[in-house]
């Protein structure tokens, strides 16, 4: 299961060590307590969904252009 969703990724992403390091960092999420399943964090990211928006993760440059 897992292989398929990694050669999904490289296919879509078309770098194998960029689809790696995401992959390695969405697996890191789940075992966080994620709510996602890896499975449907690969199918968002391989409609082009950013990665950040996937984990969670925004950046503090965006949260201060929000405050202001």
């Amino acid at each position: 299961m897992h292989s398929r969703l990694l050669s999904s990724l490289v296919a879509s992403l078309g770098s194998k060590s960029q689809a790696a390091r995401e992959f390695k960092w969405m697996k890191q999420a789940i075992d966080s307590g994620h709510r996602l399943s890896l499975s449907e964090m690969v199918q968002r990211r391989l409609t082009s969904e950013p990665l950040q928006y996937i984990l969670g993760i925004l950046s503090l440059s965006l949260l201060k252009g929000i405050s202001k």
